[in-house]
């Protein structure tokens, strides 16, 4: 590395693969193992990043997380190496837990239409608001960002993974419904390392 060169940090965030819940339903941190399909997909990305040496490894304590990231490192990696995180758990969605989109229009239309709008304020009943899930994720990312090291992987929740990109596109809490993460997609995200 030349002179004045600075050593850069790539930070792999991914969402979890697919579950057992039934598609559509909303499960937030109701602990649902992988699909079959999704294990199988997660070993499929883990192919394609067999080459990456993880320095650290993070992950959600929900066993979605903490299976997906096994199948990503393989059978030699040293699970005792994961770090869970509690505070990437997914989004708190209380009494919307278990419920479809459907159902939940029909019981909560008036919060569900309100969340809709101000996502970052607007929590279910019982549940977590953007600005509350923050609260949690935020110090755990920055202490993840900080690290002096080159290679991360994260694996965490579609909620909690809009609230860091948000953070990083500097994208409002307010917008973060548009912030897409599908099933086991890899954000990859560098940073100059200090």
């Amino acid at each position: 590395m030349a002179k004045g060169d600075k050593k850069v940090k790539r930070i792999y965030l991914v969402r979890h693969f697919q579950t057992v819940a039934p598609e559509g339903v909303l499960i937030g941190q109701t602990d649902v193992a992988l699909s079959l399909s999704g294990a199988i997909r997660a070993a499929e990305l883990g192919q394609e990043l067999s080459d990456i040496s993880f320095d650290r490894v993070f992950v959600s304590p929900l066993s979605r997380c903490r299976k997906t990231a096994k199948f990503i490192l393989g059978p030699d990696f040293d699970l005792a190496r994961l770090e869970i995180l509690e505070s990437l758990k997914e989004i708190d969605l209380g009494s919307w837990e278990g419920l479809s989109s459907k159902e939940i229009k029909e019981k909560f239309p008036d919060i569900w239409e309100q969340r809709g709008q101000n996502p970052d304020t607007i929590s279910p009943p019982g549940g977590e608001s953007f600005n509350e899930l923050a609260k949690r994720v935020r110090p755990a990312w920055a202490k993840i960002v900080e690290l002096d090291v080159e290679k991360i992987l994260v694996v965490a929740h579609q909620a909690v993974n809009r609230v860091i990109l948000a953070d990083e596109l500097g994208i409002s809490l307010k917008k973060v419904l548009t912030i897409e993460q599908p099933y086991g997609q890899v954000k990859v995200i560098d940073k100059l390392a200090k």
